[in-house]
């Protein structure tokens, strides 16, 4: 009897979560699996092209002199690097609100989340006007006689544009998640710390930094997906080339009606950021482990 109420119970919380699953499995998986089938040539956008198996594209995606492999390098370094610089300036900001006791702290606070509020297509256009030629920062440069021609900070070959607007974007995401984790600790841990002659400086390298790795680690990892995969900030303030991937994909879809080698791409990038996720968090816990 046991036994059967066991079981009873079990389907009835499968079917009590069934639609949960279903919806899900339509809003998400059912679109990867679709990427993945037409990356190979099968089911067509378009009803006039064939359905047939190849992978012609794939190895068109990987020939040396494609614009692929470099659009997907440039995705890559360009997302590690402002990764690093929004972790870290966030890490530091979360830090000084959680120590820092003064008037109005909650209004600065608020104001610093702004970002937080703001399309990353209203920014990127926003950071165009203030890095342009004759945007404010080249014109206040100019103004102080420290240049004589215009600093190239948007549509250059580096993505310098891109790295300060998504930077700015993405700092107040970090800060305010490292704040909680932050709050979140145990006072007594620090007074303790204090009693034995500890500093600041070393409260929060043995202290603070190992106990919110854990919150550090997810978001550095919600940004790196987040830009690797970015679209309006990269096809704003990004240069002729080198490319994001996914400006490429729009290009060869909207502009030159390449749809498997888009959903090519679209694969490579999902693989890419899956692998480069998990290799970041197996670091993260070794250099955490060693501490």
């Amino acid at each position: 009897m046991k036994k059967l109420l066991e079981k009873l119970k079990k389907i009835s919380l499968a079917l009590y979560f069934a639609p949960l699953f279903i919806f899900y499995g339509f809003i998400f998986a059912y679109p990867i699996f679709l990427t993945f089938v037409r990356s190979f040539g099968l089911f067509p956008v378009t009803p006039k092209t064939p359905s047939e198996f190849t992978l012609k594209y794939y190895f068109e995606f990987f020939q040396p002199n494609s614009v692929y492999i470099p659009s997907l390098w440039f995705s890559f370094w360009n997302s590690v690097v402002t990764t690093f610089i929004a972790a870290i300036f966030g890490y530091l900001v979360a830090l000084y609100f959680f120590k820092a006791n003064y008037p109005g702290k909650k209004t600065v606070s608020a104001l610093f989340k702004s970002p937080l509020f703001v399309p990353y297509l209203v920014g990127a256009f926003m950071w165009m006007e203030i890095l342009a030629a004759h945007g404010y920062v080249n014109g206040f440069l100019k103004s102080l006689g420290l240049i004589n021609q215009p600093l190239r900070l948007i549509w250059d070959p580096y993505g310098i544009g891109i790295i300060i607007a998504n930077v700015w974007m993405n700092v107040a995401f970090m800060s305010t998640l490292m704040l909680g984790a932050l709050e979140s600790l145990n006072p007594d841990l620090t007074y303790a710390a204090r009693n034995l002659g500890a500093g600041t400086w070393t409260i929060v390298r043995k202290i603070y930094f190992p106990l919110t790795l854990p919150a550090f680690l997810a978001g550095s990892i919600l940004i790196f997906v987040g830009i690797f995969g970015a679209f309006s900030v990269p096809f704003v303030l990004g240069g002729s080339w080198p490319k994001y991937l996914s400006v490429v994909i729009y290009e060869d879809v909207v502009e030159h009606g390449k749809w498997v080698q888009g959903y090519v791409s679209a694969v490579i990038y999902i693989i890419s950021a899956v692998i480069l996720t998990y290799v970041y968090t197996i670091l993260m816990r070794r250099m955490a482990g060693r501490k």
